[in-house]
């Protein structure tokens, strides 16, 4: 299954062209009749003659509605430059051409109208000048075929030789990833009586099956596929390359703005911010600033928003950077996708695009030109194999790490290619796996790097505020770097770090080679009654009348005693007077990871129960562990694993 799509100046005859060929008519809207022009998408499908068909997407020519050329010409495979010989090349047949270009079209032929108006020697003329403006395109040298629709005896001859010549064609056009998320753009909402909501568009990744769940974004709706056509008839399944109408059960079609995707759950990322290689048209007369407000076309979305380059202060007619999209509103989007950038002001002879480029990861982070290594691994998704693409990816998901479903929904190859990619890497020891919530996690060389030069920090920094302590334990050491990376992933860099032999581990804690408790000891025998009584208590968590009844001190001194074991880190104050040996806290931290490893959350009567302890001692808890970071409190009152 093939997409064509017309491109062309206004009135240079794309809808007649395609009404001759199919028989439908593609303007289906009374302006469009009644002005006689294209405002909308059209579509039509033309039998191949071989068993197969083509859609074709009828595209607006009209300066005004390039932004609906551009929302069809996402979705072709094969583009049709129409042109009239009687006009010959025109500014929006320029531009249609540069956009066909941006968006990612490798292939096509041009169709020269009219050609009953003028002379034969015109006709000729005018094959020259359409000729020379497809150099240096992607249609440079691309076949022509002379076309005049009053010739109706002629047709017959015509129609077939358009076909051989789509059919010459199709074995060069690349395939659209079939193992890839779903990805559909919508560009048409109606309501079918009795069937309720219908999107349609053209399927540039992936494929579902009639009765799939689905979900729109960047709305976030979700809904169930009841049926899905293609060319009018039923079909069970939709796949890459296809144009299909989905029924969506469960929607309200008045709700479904054209731009939304139509995606699997979880399979697409969404935000306002992107990373992107961008490039400048060599006809645009002056370089980009570092910053540059635009219109930004993305798929069949358009959205206003600044291009922000990386790893240059300008760029120059022609030239390609890293850099970033950042929007108005978030989009979705899949690695590798082409987009389009316009300006404000009208070029003579050309229209509004500036540029376009390709997406790099759909949910980045606002970065800076500082960002030197982010920017490096950018530059690999751009230019890289498909191994330091994968790992480029891996990189930029920093010290939390990927799984490989992450990867297919934020990285640019398919399924296939991403489980080989991180198998090789894996089995050669280039990134390294930990195990987070039963699944597997990969983290990159540079950031494990990163990570344990942080360790070795955070360890010398424990040792001097607890030099009682023999070492430290992974939770307290997460606790000492700000960007809380989940233990396990912190676990693999310590186990990196011990191999060289620059830790040291003892049981569950960790510590540096030259640290020592051996010239640590207590101030005074108040200090060790306190600390051992504490500790003896567990969780009970004694009053401290009670401590300083089992310890035999005064009220007064049990106290003073209490308050420099909580400043040297011996006990700690969880709330009010509810005071716990620190390894006893250690343990219980344990215990509840362990509990959520498995369960994934738990409520306040199940951490009761899990520690056999009263809710005066729970509730506490459970809030001093939301505020160090170890859990987060949902809005239902059960917690999580914080950054899970």
């Amino acid at each position: 299954m093939i997409v064509l799509g017309t491109a062309g100046h206004i009135d240079h005859g794309k809808t007649t062209l395609v009404r001759c060929l199919t028989g439908i008519d593609t303007d289906r809207l009374p302006i469009e009749k009644e002005r006689g022009i294209t405002t909308e998408l059209g579509f039509a499908h033309l039998d191949l003659l071989d068993g197969t068909t083509a859609a074709i997407i009828d595209v607006p020519g009209h300066e005004r509605f390039v932004r609906h050329m551009i929302a069809g010409a996402g979705g072709i495979d094969l583009a049709v430059l129409v042109v009239a010989a009687d006009e010959g090349v025109m500014p929006q047949t320029r531009e249609h051409l540069d956009i066909l270009g941006l968006v990612g079209v490798q292939s096509g032929f041009v169709v020269l109208t009219r050609c009953d108006l003028i002379p034969a020697e015109d006709v000729v003329l005018a094959r020259e000048d359409v000729a020379s403006a497809l150099q240096g395109t992607f249609m440079a040298g691309a076949p022509m075929l002379e076309f005049a629709a009053p010739r109706l005896q002629e047709l017959a001859g015509f129609r077939l030789k358009f076909i051989e010549t789509v059919k010459s064609l199709v074995p060069c056009l690349p395939q659209r990833p079939s193992d890839r998320p779903f990805r559909m753009g919508i560009d048409r909402v109606f309501v079918a009586a009795g069937f309720g909501a219908v999107a349609t568009g053209t399927v540039t990744a992936g494929s579902l099956r009639t009765g799939d769940q689905v979900v729109l974004l960047p709305s976030g709706s979700t809904a169930r596929i009841r049926s899905i056509q293609q060319h009018g008839q039923q079909v069970d399944s939709a796949s890459a390359g296809m144009r299909v109408a989905l029924n969506l059960q469960g929607l309200n079609a008045q709700t479904i703005p054209r731009g939304e995707v139509v995606t699997s759950p979880e399979g697409m990322r969404t935000g306002r911010v992107l990373d992107v290689s961008v490039t400048l048209l060599a006809r645009i007369r002056k370089p980009f600033k570092r910053r540059t407000a635009c219109t930004v076309h993305l798929g069949t979305r358009m959205i206003s928003g600044h291009v922000v380059l990386l790893d240059s202060d300008s760029l120059e007619p022609g030239a390609q950077a890293i850099g970033q999209l950042r929007l108005s509103e978030p989009v979705a989007a899949l690695a590798g996708e082409s987009f389009v950038i316009r300006g404000f002001d009208v070029l003579e002879g050309f229209g509004r695009t500036l540029g376009g480029g390709v997406v790099l990861r759909p949910d980045a982070p606002v970065r800076r030109k500082s960002d030197v290594q982010a920017i490096s691994w950018l530059r690999e998704m751009t230019n890289g194999d498909t191994l330091h693409k994968v790992l480029a990816c891996i990189e930029l998901s920093g010290s939390s790490g990927a799984t490989v479903d992450e990867l297919l929904a934020i990285g640019p190859v398919g399924r296939s290619q991403l489980v080989r990619a991180v198998s090789t890497l894996n089995g050669t020891g280039r990134i390294s796996p930990f195990l987070l919530d039963g699944r597997t996690r990969y983290i990159g060389p540079e950031v494990l790097a990163g990570l344990a030069a942080s360790l070795l920090s955070a360890l010398a920094k424990a040792h001097e505020h607890h030099p009682e302590r023999s070492g430290a334990t992974v939770e307290l050491l997460r606790g000492l770097l700000p960007s809380r990376p989940p233990c396990e992933a912190l676990e693999v860099a310590l186990r990196f770090l011990a191999a060289s032999q620059q830790v040291v581990a003892e049981g569950t804690t960790w510590r540096l080679p030259a640290h020592s408790t051996s010239g640590v000891r207590l101030g005074s025998m108040a200090l060790e009654r306190v600390s051992a009584f504490i500790r003896a208590a567990g969780l009970s968590a004694p009053p401290i009348q009670e401590v300083a009844v089992g310890a035999g001190l005064a009220a007064q001194a049990a106290k003073d005693a209490l308050q420099e074991l909580v400043g040297s880190g011996i006990v700690v104050r969880v709330s009010g007077d509810l005071h716990f040996d620190a390894l006893v806290l250690e343990d219980v931290q344990r215990r509840l990871l362990d509990f959520l490893a498995s369960n994934g959350r738990i409520t306040t009567a199940q951490l009761k129960d899990l520690l056999a302890t009263t809710r005066r001692t729970a509730i506490p808890l459970a809030e001093w562990f939301d505020s160090k970071h170890v859990t987060i409190r949902l809005p239902d009152g059960q917690r999580k694993r914080f950054g899970c």
